[in-house]
């Protein structure tokens, strides 16, 4: 049996056994892990999609982590290129996060891949 083929057999299994949309989610999470974004980082992006640019604590508050926890996933988010920070320029003490264009596209992938499937054969 050819490695190709057992490519192929998992994932004719994988998708009769989990179904469309067990399939989505594993795709979903697979291109999180591969990107190096955890789930909370992830719903931070997801946040500040919505919302637009927001203050790390108003995202800390959302997504239901610290404040101190919410400067470590900015720090990761940042350093990834899927966000900037800068300074409130009504109130210097607040940082604002935003999406790059990194952040954006990144995003839109993710939100490809349902879109994908919406238009499969099912």
């Amino acid at each position: 049996m050819s490695y190709y083929y057992c490519e192929e057999e998992i994932e004719r299994i994988r998708g009769s056994v989990l179904g469309k949309d067990e399939t989505i989610i594993f795709r979903q999470f697979k291109m999180l892990w591969e990107q190096g974004v955890n789930v909370t980082a992830f719903r931070a992006l997801l946040h500040i999609d919505q919302f637009g640019p927001m203050s790390s604590t108003a995202i800390a508050t959302l997504v239901g982590i610290s404040t101190g926890a919410m400067t470590g996933t900015g720090d990761q988010l940042e350093r990834q290129g899927y966000i900037d920070k800068k300074k409130d320029d009504k109130d210097r003490r607040v940082l604002l996060l935003s999406l790059t264009e990194a952040g954006q596209k990144f995003l839109s992938d993710f939100k490809e891949i349902r879109s994908e499937y919406k238009k499969g054969p099912w």
